[in-house]
C-alpha cells in the first residue's frame, strides 16, 4: 500500500463536527467495489442529477485501477473510503478527448490523461479534498510522462470547476454530450503541463456560467475560460472570465 499523505479532517454530522485522522493512498486492483459503493452514496446525495454521471464498476476494475491504463487515489478514515479521484490514460483510442483540442498525432494522444471522477462522501465535504487529491494526481500524471490533462465538468458544478482550474486547466468548449453523459451539458477543460511559458490573457470578458450560448460563441472565436468568481447571493451561479491567450496551448 502506497501512502501519499496523512493528516486530520472533519466529519460533519447533523449534530456535531468531529475531527478525524485520514490517510490518502494509491488504490490497488480489487478496490473497485469500494469505489463503486462510494459512488452510489455520492450519486444518491446529489441535489442536481445533471452534475454527476456515474461510471459502471467495470470502468474502475478494467481501467482506473490497472497500471498503464489509469490510476485512482483514495482517502480513508478508519478504513472507510470517503473520497476518491480517478484518472485514465486513453492512448490513441477513439474516446480520447484530446482530439477536441486539436491533438491528432499518435504521440500526442498517447501523452494524454483524463481526470475522470472526483467523489467525496457528503459528511466529509468542506475539507478541500478535491484540491488535496489533485496535487498528487498531477504529480503521478507527470510521472507517467503525460503532457495533456483533460476533463469534462458540468457548467453548474462550481466546486469541481474551481478545483481543476486551480490546478491549471482552462475551459476549452461547452456542448451537449451523448453516450454515457445522456445529453448533459459539459465543459471540456484542458492544459498542457509540459508547456514552459505561462498563459497571458487579453480581451478578457466575464460571463455568468448560465449564459450557455454566449460562452459557446466566445470559445468558437478562440477564447478560453481561465478564472471563476462566486456570486454568494445566487446559488449555482458564478462568473467565468474568458480571454484570448498570447501563448499557444
Amino acid at each position: 500500500m502506497q501512502i501519499i499523505e496523512t493528516g486530520r479532517i472533519y466529519r460533519h454530522t447533523s449534530e456535531e463536527i468531529i475531527e478525524k485522522s485520514y490517510k490518502m493512498i494509491l488504490l490497488q486492483q480489487g478496490s473497485e467495489q469500494e469505489i463503486f459503493d462510494l459512488q452510489t452514496i455520492v450519486y444518491e446525495a446529489q441535489d442536481d442529477p445533471q452534475k454527476f454521471v456515474p461510471d459502471p464498476i467495470e470502468s474502475f476494475r478494467d481501467v482506473m485501477l490497472v497500471e498503464g491504463k489509469g490510476f485512482s487515489i483514495g482517502v480513508f478514515v478508519e478504513e472507510e473510503l470517503v473520497a476518491v479521484r480517478t484518472v485514465s490514460f486513453p492512448g490513441d483510442g477513439t474516446d480520447n478527448l484530446g482530439r477536441e483540442i486539436g491533438l491528432t498525432s499518435k504521440e500526442a494522444l498517447e501523452k494524454t490523461a483524463i481526470l475522470e471522477a472526483t467523489m467525496v462522501r457528503p459528511d466529509y465535504r468542506g475539507n478541500a479534498l478535491q484540491k488535496r487529491m489533485l496535487v498528487p494526481t498531477m504529480e503521478l500524471i507527470k510521472n507517467h510522462r503525460c503532457c495533456y490533462v483533460l476533463c469534462t465538468i458540468s457548467p453548474f458544478n462550481y466546486p469541481s470547476l474551481s478545483s481543476v482550474m486551480h490546478a491549471g486547466l482552462y475551459i476549452r468548449n461547452l456542448r451537449m454530450r451523448t453516450g454515457v453523459y445522456g445529453g448533459k451539458l459539459r465543459f471540456l477543460l484542458a492544459e498542457n503541463i509540459c508547456r514552459d511559458k505561462k498563459m497571458i490573457w487579453k480581451d478578457s470578458v466575464a460571463i455568468k456560467n448560465t449564459e450557455i450560448k454566449k460562452q459557446q460563441l466566445l470559445m468558437e472565436k478562440g477564447y478560453m475560460g481561465y478564472h471563476l468568481v462566486e456570486i454568494p447571493e445566487e446559488p449555482d451561479q458564478f462568473m467565468i472570465y474568458y480571454g484570448k491567450s498570447e501563448v499557444s496551448f
